[in-house]
């Protein structure tokens, strides 16, 4: 995966070579498949390392930054956390 920036998590569909919270390509899931999804990742050891680190910096952030939400072309998101 190289390097990867904590504090942008990207979600689009297609892009889970790259980040390990994005579905495969042509993704059409609901919420609730996408939760599956992650919990399922979560279990693989060639992603569970970084959603484990990703969601550390996210809490190490708190209070101190915006959860920014921009809607994609697809049905993913793109979230990024800025700081006030």
């Amino acid at each position: 995966m190289g390097v990867y920036n904590l504090t942008q998590v990207n979600t689009e569909p297609g892009n889970e070579a790259t980040c390990p919270f994005s579905p495969p390509a042509g993704w059409l899931g609901s919420a609730q498949d996408y939760v599956k999804l992650m919990r399922q990742r979560y279990t693989d050891q060639a992603f569970s390392q970084l959603m484990g680190a990703a969601a550390r910096m996210s809490k190490s952030l708190g209070e101190e930054h915006e959860y920014k939400t921009t809607p994609s072309q697809s049905n993913g998101r793109r979230r990024s956390h800025k700081k006030s």
